[in-house]
């Protein structure tokens, strides 16, 4: 038998040099049937199988050479066409739990209650900052730098709070004359009005997507994400244990635990977020809580994580570039391309029914190629 088959194989040769095919084929069959019965079922058996695993073979590699094209199409049509929104509109609220006045009221309750927390500057004694100070020329010693929280807090709460004392925005130059200087303010918070713009605006066109907030303190972006984008869920991530009781006593009392998630951590200790990460939020977020060497290893730990996944998300204020410099650090950042928010500012900002106070312009927005 094994004869026969080295035989048709060599005459199916010949079809190299010029043979017909069927002729071959012809031949092929006429030894099956020379053979005993046994044997013609098993060659038949062989036959079958070869052609089997030949058919699997060939739609296996289509299968996954059409995937692998596709995927590799997708990702470059994403890249190339991402818009961070295409039907921006104010009046349609992408929450799917409340419509946009409930979710415009929701907010400024918890704003509300925040304030009766929190002082204007929103700084725990649990908290370790660094803030900047100088002596001055009637010998006093005194922070130039006032931390406030955007969020909670803003102009006109700021004016409140400055008419009864409990914040100023001046000091003195000269001890007892009139010469005073603004009191630089900085806040770690973006504005409710940032807030809305990031959601209803940059993220309108996410979908089901995840969102990682490096450093979310009281909450400000996670309640953004919660009422007024489309986004599955977000996770703040905070590394001081009583800013995260507050956000989520703010969470359970709002019912917005389905979307929300407070992870009390360091990031660097949560490489499983940002893996998972569509969205990532870093907003001022190390300065004036670590020296400069821990700055640079988070940020080279965020940069590493961030840049494995195409197509990701980066929102931050300041830029990459800035943050970077200021710490005298080198990082190649060519994976990020930095997207061109002028005409969502533009359109967001004409659609404000009160003048807007806040600096958009100074909100960064990248994808990783």
């Amino acid at each position: 038998m094994a004869m026969s088959i080295t035989k048709s194989y060599a005459n199916g040769s010949s079809k190299a040099k010029g043979g017909d095919t069927r002729t071959d084929l012809y031949d092929f069959y006429s030894t099956i049937d020379k053979c005993d019965s046994n044997s013609q079922i098993q060659l038949r058996e062989m036959v079958l199988s070869f052609l089997l695993m030949v058919i699997r073979n060939v739609v296996g590699f289509v299968h996954s050479s059409t995937q692998y094209f596709y995927t590799s199409w997708w990702q470059l049509h994403q890249l190339e066409s991402f818009s961070p929104t295409s039907d921006f509109n104010t009046n349609n609220a992408e929450s799917e739990s409340h419509d946009y006045e409930d979710s415009q009221m929701i907010l400024e309750a918890i704003r509300e209650d925040l304030r009766e927390i929190l002082p204007p500057s929103c700084v725990l004694e649990s908290e370790s900052l660094k803030p900047a100070q100088k002596t001055l020329l009637c010998g006093d010693s005194t922070d130039l730098v006032e931390h406030v929280d955007s969020f909670i807090y803003d102009e006109d709460d700021l004016d409140i709070a400055c008419s009864q004392g409990t914040l100023s925005r001046h000091y003195c130059t000269t001890c007892g004359s009139k010469a005073v200087k603004e009191i630089e303010l900085i806040s770690h918070s973006f504005s409710a009005n940032e807030v809305k713009y990031i959601c209803k605006c940059l993220l309108s066109n996410c979908k089901g997507k995840i969102l990682v907030d490096i450093g979310s303190r009281t909450g400000a972006v996670l309640y953004g994400v919660a009422l007024f984008s489309p986004l599955k869920r977000c996770i703040g991530v905070e590394m001081n244990g009583d800013f995260c009781k507050i956000s989520q006593s703010m969470v359970d009392k709002y019912d917005l635990s389905e979307k929300i998630s407070i992870v009390h951590d360091d990031i660097i200790n949560c490489p499983q977020l940002l893996a998972e990460a569509d969205v990532v939020v870093m907003n001022n977020v190390f300065d004036f809580y670590s020296d400069k060497d821990s700055q640079r290893k988070l940020w080279r730990f965020c940069l590493d994580e961030i840049k494995k996944k195409s197509g990701r998300l980066l929102i931050t204020y300041p830029e990459v570039s800035t943050a970077l410099a200021g710490l005298d650090m080198l990082y190649d950042t060519s994976f990020l391309r930095k997207l061109d928010l002028s005409d969502q500012v533009e359109r967001y900002e004409k659609s404000l029914k009160t003048q807007n106070d806040d600096d958009l312009d100074a909100i960064n927005m990248y994808i990783v190629k």
